[in-house]
């Protein structure tokens, strides 16, 4: 009975060396996946400036989450075969930010080329006439693939009315010239501003933080 004790106790150790031993099977380890990366400019230019958004109201769903920077900001370069042409300006004033939303027709978002900076001293194409806007800085936004309007077709240009909203103390049209136009928004101060591409008309968005 002894010996029998004996041998079932040997037994029983030897499992247990074998179960906590280096070669024994084991569970692979979790891997979380990496994080997303955040859509952001390289230069610290305002996040998502080239987006293409959908719908066709001015105004976001909700508050936009953008950075908003005074550092010039523009997309690639415009189509080849300039087919758009700016039908409208308007301007409005939201919780956090006033917009100013160029509209054009004739054409897609992917044709559309845009640059916006600030301007210290605001000139018309061609002949290169002061533009004077209330206010202490002025924003420029180029649009490029343009063409030139129909015969008789109403397109803005000069002092755009009603155009003072929050901040903007008035926007000025600059009309298509060599396949470009000028728009130029007075503020009050120079101010962030976000850019983003809408669709459904196709329209460029200039959000100038006003908090």
């Amino acid at each position: 009975m002894t010996s029998m004790r004996v041998l079932a106790a040997a037994g029983l150790l030897v499992l247990t060396i074998a179960g906590c031993g280096t070669g024994g099977s084991t569970s692979p380890a979790s891997t979380a996946p990496a994080p997303t990366s955040t859509d952001s400019s390289a230069s610290g230019g305002p996040l998502a400036s080239t987006t293409t958004a959908p719908g066709g109201s001015d105004a976001p769903d909700g508050t936009p989450t953008v950075v908003f920077d005074d550092s010039p900001t523009s997309t690639s370069p415009a189509s080849p075969s300039p087919e758009l042409v700016i039908t409208e300006v308007r301007v409005g004033s939201h919780a956090g930010y006033d917009r100013i939303v160029v509209e054009l027709t004739g054409g897609s978002p992917d044709q559309v080329g845009w640059r916006v900076e600030y301007d210290d001293e605001p000139r018309t194409q061609g002949k290169g006439d002061e533009v004077d806007l209330p206010g202490s800085a002025t924003l420029r936004v180029i649009v490029t693939g343009l063409t030139y309007p129909p015969t008789g077709a109403s397109t803005p240009s000069g002092l755009v009315a009603d155009s003072a909203h929050g901040n903007v103390t008035g926007v000025f049209v600059d009309p298509v010239f060599e396949g470009q136009a000028q728009i130029f928004i007075g503020l009050d101060a120079s101010r962030g501003f976000h850019v983003s591409m809408l669709d459904s008309p196709t329209r460029i968005a200039v959000d100038i933080e006003n908090s």
